[in-house]
């Protein structure tokens, strides 16, 4: 979720109108055809490595992830102990997992794109590192538009002071939307091309800004009163 000073930083950035915005990751680029990469001009399909000084970073933090994870371990303990008396409640939530599984994959949100690289979604995918080797794009929706936007290259610290403009792309060529339309709590969301193709991004933080202007449109019937490039369907019954 980004913060208020971070908002007046990306509406300057680009150009104002700003109605939500979350840094995302994408899943691992599948190979595509060599002689697609190759017309795309063979970029990279994978992101950057993390430079010496982020190294040092997580290697200075791993007595903190050591104790978070000998917590963890106590509290799985924990929960297997006690899970024993819980059975069916477990096995009422294996089948929900289940469902919850078989609706995502339903709707593609376990996958990277739609796998039309000829199309503007795999287009976009070709050149995505090309643009910028940070793993993270910042995802924004302004009026009639989406812009994503990132740091130049991988960096560890001051990611959002050193991030450009990487894309823009009219509403009329694309919109973000959330095919469960809230249904599920997945964090996921697909920007959805003029010719039908699409790609599933992550938010990496919560709250998701994007999510709650789509949940906020859905409690209005869908209303897009600023040309927000979203799709969004009424709001799902209880």
């Amino acid at each position: 979720m980004l913060k208020f000073e971070d908002e007046q930083h990306l509406s300057g950035l680009i150009g104002g109108g700003l109605a939500a915005g979350d840094w995302c990751t994408i899943g691992s680029l599948p190979k595509p055809p060599p002689e697609v990469h190759a017309a795309a001009g063979n970029g990279p399909l994978r992101p950057a490595f993390v430079r010496p000084l982020g190294i040092a970073g997580y290697v200075l933090a791993a007595p903190v992830w050591l104790v978070v994870g000998v917590a963890g371990a106590v509290e799985a303990l924990f929960e297997l102990v006690f899970g024993v008396f819980t059975i069916r409640k477990n096995r009422r939530l294996n089948r929900e997992a289940e469902q919850r599984k078989a609706e995502i994959a339903a709707h593609g949100l376990n996958e990277v794109f739609d796998g039309d690289w000829n199309a503007a979604a795999g287009q976009l995918l070709l050149r995505w590192y090309s643009q910028s080797s940070h793993p993270k794009r910042l995802v924004l929706i302004a009026p009639g538009r989406i812009v994503l936007a990132g740091p130049p290259k991988r960096v560890t610290l001051g990611a959002l002071d050193e991030s450009d403009v990487l894309y823009e792309i009219p509403g009329d060529q694309a919109v973000i939307e959330d095919p469960l339309n809230g249904r599920l709590d997945t964090n996921k969301f697909r920007i959805r091309f003029s010719d039908g193709s699409w790609i599933v991004l992550t938010v990496t933080g919560k709250p998701s800004d994007i999510h709650a202007q789509l949940e906020a449109m859905a409690k209005e019937g869908g209303e897009n009163p600023d040309g927000l490039p979203v799709v969004v369907g009424p709001r799902p019954a209880p």
